[in-house]
């Protein structure tokens, strides 16, 4: 792999990237002992991958860290490519999380109550404090659990609900409201504790 094209990694953060010293500007801090700037240059790629780095931005951090030496060896540039380049391998914590929209397959949306509520998305609603989202979310919750309309509109189905309760009490608000609406209490459950 080829990563000529890269920028640079700033200077100022190297000293701090190389050695993690409270001294930044002690060189004799970023002195690397004989023998272990590799070992000190794939530890420092292993750390950025872990961070979701790419192994080109691995590759410029490493590259402008291998040309800084107060000790007046570096690694060859092959080197500290194949070190950049090795550790793309490893899966990132964050690869789990993410996919490439090139990979992802269009479907059409299908709704619980057209065109507001998807079915299998997450669905969320804010307001200002008093605007009526938990007597709005109780009176959506029964009309799903039941199948009664809501705003004229049929749910395409009639499911269960999962609930996040982040602002009201489940006894003394959300149950009292969604009990006002005919909800269904056995098909709805909650999150509570956030």
């Amino acid at each position: 792999m080829i990563f000529s094209q890269m920028a640079k990694f700033p200077e100022d953060k190297i000293p701090f990237l190389l050695k993690g010293k409270k001294e930044k500007n002690n060189q004799k801090d970023l002195i690397i002992r004989e023998g272990g700037r590799h070992t000190h240059m794939v530890s420092l790629a292993g750390f950025y991958r872990h961070k979701g780095y790419s192994s080109g931005q691995i590759f410029a951090l490493l590259d402008t860290a291998n040309s800084i030496s107060f000790d007046g060896k570096i690694l060859p540039d092959d080197e500290v490519e194949d070190i950049a380049d090795g550790c793309s391998k490893y899966q990132t914590l964050y690869e789990e999380y993410t996919v490439n929209l090139d990979d992802v397959e269009e479907k059409p949306m299908e709704c619980v109550i057209a065109p507001y509520i998807s079915r299998y998305d997450t669905n969320m609603l804010e307001g200002e404090p008093g605007a009526g989202k938990s007597t709005l979310l109780a009176e959506l919750a029964a009309c799903i659990t039941t199948g009664k309309e809501f705003c004229g509109i049929k749910p395409s189905v009639v499911g269960d609900v999962l609930f996040f309760a982040i602002e009201d009490n489940l006894g003394t608000v959300f149950k009292a409201r969604a009990r006002l609406q005919g909800a269904d209490f056995k098909r709805i459950d909650v999150v509570d504790g956030f």
